[in-house]
C-alpha cells in the first residue's frame, strides 16, 4: 500500500513539473504565433524566439555581434544581461536575453509592454494573448457599444436601468481590473441620469445580464448632492400646497364663521334658540359642501405637517413660521365646529383669529423669496 502511496505521489510530480514546463501558445491580436523553436519557460518566465516575436509585432531588429546587443526602436537588450532599457529607463528583468540552443531568446512580457502592447497569461489553457493596448476610456466605449437596453424602472426617488451585453463586449468587460470596472460602472451611472427628466429621483442603479440573463452587475448610485437639492426642493413644494391650502380654508371657514354669527345675533334679537338655528344653517347644502372642502382640506394638511417635520435645517424659520400659522387655523377650524362663550366673545375670538391669520400670512410671504437662495 505503501508503494501505491509514493508511486501516485511521484507521478502526481512528474506530472505537475511537466505541466510547469510546458511551452504556451502565443496568440498575437487572436492570431496564434508560429516560432521554428519553441517558446521556453525559466523561473516562471517566458522566453522566446528573438526573431520571431519582433517580426510578428512588426519591428525591426539591430544585432551588434561584438557586444552582443540587440536594439530595436526604443528597446535595449544584452545577452545575459539582467538589466534591459526603454529609452534611457533602466528595467530590471527576472530573466535575461540569453542563447538557448545557438538560438537567441527574450523575454517576451518585457518585448511586449515595451512595445505598449497588452500581456495576459491564461493558466487554465496555458496560452499567452498580446493585443494592442486599448485605453480604460476606449474599452468602456467598445462595452457600451455593445449593451442594449432590455428595461427601466421608476419609483419614487429611484430611477434603473437593466442592459444586456453581447459576448463581444462580454469579453472586454472580463478583461477589466476591479478598479476599471468601477470607472464602468460610474459611466454607466451618468449615462443613467440623462435619460431620466424626474427632478424627484437621486438614486441611480444599473443592472447588466448577458445573453443568457445571467446578472453580472446589480449597480446602485446615490448621488448625495443630488438628494439634498431633492429634499429641499420636496420641502418648498410641501410648505407651498401647505400654505395654500390653509388660505383657502381659513377663507371658508371665516365665510361660515359670519354666517354663525349672524344666526347669533339674529337668535339674540328675536329672542330664540341659537342652537337650533346654528344646527339648521349647517344642514343646508352649500354649508355643508363648505363643511367637506374644510375636513378634506384638513385631512390633507394633517399629512403634509407630518412630511414638513423632516425638513432641512436651513429652513428652520419658514418651517416654524408655517407651524404658527397652521396652529392658528386650527384654533379657528375648532372653533367652527364648536362655536362656544357667548356671542361677543365668539366675535372678538374670531376676529383675533383673523387678524393674527393675516399677520402670519404676511411673515410667510416675506420668507417664501428666500427658500429658493
Amino acid at each position: 500500500m505503501r508503494k501505491v502511496i509514493i508511486t501516485v505521489i511521484l507521478l502526481f510530480m512528474f506530472y505537475s513539473i511537466a505541466y510547469a514546463d510546458e511551452s504556451p501558445t502565443i496568440y498575437i491580436n487572436g492570431k496564434q504565433l508560429a516560432t521554428e523553436n519553441p517558446p521556453v519557460i525559466e523561473e516562471g518566465r517566458t522566453l522566446v524566439p528573438l526573431r520571431s516575436i519582433f517580426e510578428a509585432l512588426n519591428q525591426q531588429i539591430n544585432w551588434n555581434g561584438s557586444n552582443q546587443v540587440i536594439t530595436s526602436g526604443q528597446i535595449w537588450l544584452q545577452l545575459n544581461n539582467p538589466v534591459a532599457k526603454i529609452g534611457n529607463k533602466e528595467i530590471k528583468l527576472d530573466v535575461p536575453a540569453k542563447l538557448i540552443n545557438d538560438k537567441t531568446y527574450v523575454p517576451l512580457r518585457f518585448v511586449a509592454e515595451a512595445l505598449g502592447k497588452e500581456v495576459k497569461f491564461d493558466p487554465q489553457n496555458n496560452s499567452v494573448e498580446i493585443n494592442n493596448y486599448i485605453s480604460i476610456n476606449d474599452k468602456i466605449k467598445l462595452i457600451i457599444s455593445g449593451l442594449t437596453r432590455s428595461k427601466r424602472f421608476l419609483s419614487d426617488n429611484a430611477y434603473s436601468e437593466r442592459y444586456s451585453i453581447n459576448n463581444e463586449a462580454l469579453k472586454i468587460w472580463e478583461t477589466l481590473d476591479e478598479q476599471s470596472k468601477n470607472e464602468f460602472n460610474k459611466s454607466m451611472i451618468e449615462r443613467i441620469k440623462s435619460n431620466v427628466s424626474s427632478k424627484i429621483v437621486y438614486i441611480f442603479e444599473f443592472e447588466l445580464v448577458n445573453e443568457d440573463n445571467k446578472f453580472l452587475v446589480q449597480y446602485k448610485f446615490e448621488d448625495a448632492d443630488l438628494k439634498i437639492k431633492v429634499k429641499e426642493r420636496e420641502f418648498i413644494n410641501n410648505l407651498m400646497a401647505t400654505k395654500k391650502a390653509i388660505d383657502e380654508s381659513s377663507k371658508i371657514s371665516f365665510q361660515i364663521a359670519d354666517m354663525i354669527s349672524s344666526i347669533w345675533g339674529t337668535s339674540i334679537d328675536a329672542g330664540q334658540d341659537f342652537n337650533y338655528w346654528v344646527r339648521k344653517i349647517l344642514s343646508d347644502s352649500s354649508v355643508q359642501s363648505m363643511q367637506r372642502s374644510r375636513r378634506d382640506i384638513n385631512q390633507n394638511l394633517a399629512v403634509l405637517i407630518k412630511l414638513l417635520a423632516d425638513h432641512p435645517s436651513k429652513y428652520d424659520a419658514s418651517y416654524n413660521a408655517l407651524i404658527d400659522y397652521y396652529s392658528t387655523y386650527i384654533e379657528l377650524s375648532n372653533l367652527i365646529d364648536n362655536p362656544r362663550g357667548s356671542y361677543v366673545t365668539f366675535n372678538s375670538t374670531i376676529n383675533n383669529l383673523h387678524s393674527r391669520l393675516d399677520g402670519l400670512k404676511a411673515k410667510l410671504d416675506l420668507l417664501m423669496p428666500l427658500l429658493d437662495e
